[in-house]
């Protein structure tokens, strides 16, 4: 989870190295109503750029291409990977509640009023253990249109989190990953 003022690794190549959180865009409310203050993995910030890539001395056009995002400048950002495990596999059981010979003499009898049929119990959560947790906090950066996510950069370093390649908008980050 990350908050503000945190460090932040931009692993695409769009010329920053490290940035800081800004600001939680569009924060998720918590059950009591209260704006959260810490972004999970999936979710937009705003990032300034602290740390870029050096400027090689070999081309100057090809340096101001590469090194577009100059020290101080603000852009959106997904986050991709977090140290603290964020997301939990959570499945429904799917025991039933009743036993075969109530499912039988519920068939063979009329229904009365107040009576269901419910076969399977999907209140019960269970917990698989499934956690995704990573070394660093990671972010790409990204330009927002219509809902979909484009990234800036052309390569994106390293792995991502599993419930970013389920989300509606994030085809082109996933396609561009190693």
């Amino acid at each position: 989870m990350i908050g503000l003022l945190s460090k932040v690794n931009i692993i695409d190549n769009s010329g920053g190295l490290e940035g800081k959180c800004i600001k939680i865009i569009k924060p998720k409310s918590t059950k009591s109503g209260r704006k959260q203050r810490l972004a999970k993995v999936g979710d937009v910030i705003l990032v300034t750029i602290t740390k870029t890539l050096p400027l090689s001395s070999t081309s100057l056009s090809n340096t101001t291409q590469k090194n577009k995002n100059l020290k101080g400048s603000i852009y959106k950002a997904l986050i991709v990977r977090t140290k603290i495990e964020s997301n939990k596999q959570i499945i429904y059981s799917k025991k039933p509640t009743t036993n075969y010979l109530n499912i039988q003499n519920f068939y063979n009898n009329e229904i009365t009023q107040n009576s269901l049929f419910k076969p399977y119990n999907y209140k019960n959560k269970v917990d698989t253990g499934v956690r995704n947790k990573f070394d660093d906090n990671s972010v790409v950066l990204i330009n927002i249109k219509n809902n979909d996510y484009t990234p800036i950069g052309t390569r994106i370093k390293g792995p991502i989190c599993k419930s970013i390649r389920k989300r509606k908008g994030c085809t082109k980050i996933v396609s561009i990953t190693k």
